[in-house]
């Protein structure tokens, strides 16, 4: 399986998900292969920038976080995986504005500057127990010793809701 590290708040807004009020697109500075598409882990990087601990506290991030349990920005569990998506596809930022130029949530919530792509996210699943283990950069296949530790209701589901 592979897994994509992000920083957070970022990581905890993919698992929340578009329809709890968090992401369903993912900015990057390059595309996901196509052999890449379907589920996929969220690993929550170690590191926490200041400015993503400020972004925590600012309106429209503190409000999903609340609701979907967490207090502060040091409640967010950090250097593991934290639940799967199920990648659906990736677009130029360029087409994914012009399709839904009004969504402002979604767009508050990634990087959508020309020349970037969006990875549509959909049916995240967060894990009951954050998976502790070491992330790299770009996409990476989880280790079998790590691999083995994700239920496989969070590895294998192949819906797409």
């Amino acid at each position: 399986m592979l897994a994509l590290t992000l920083f957070d708040p970022w990581a905890q807004l993919c698992i929340i998900g578009a329809e709890a009020g968090g992401k369903g697109i993912e900015t990057r500075g390059w595309a996901a292969p196509v052999w890449a598409r379907g589920r996929i882990a969220i690993h929550s990087s170690k590191a926490f920038k200041r400015e993503d601990v400020d972004t925590f506290f600012s309106p429209g991030f503190r409000e999903v976080f609340e609701a979907a349990g967490f207090a502060t920005a040091s409640s967010l569990p950090r250097g593991c995986i934290i639940g799967t998506v199920f990648l659906a596809g990736c677009y130029p930022v360029e087409l994914l504005t012009a399709k839904w130029p009004e969504d402002a949530r979604e767009r508050r919530f990634g990087n959508y500057t020309p020349g970037r792509w969006g990875w549509v996210l959909k049916d995240p699943i967060r894990l009951r127990e954050p998976v502790p283990c070491r992330g790299l950069q770009k996409l990476w296949t989880i280790p079998s010793d790590v691999l083995s530790r994700i239920p496989e209701s969070a590895r294998y589901s192949t819906e797409a809701r």
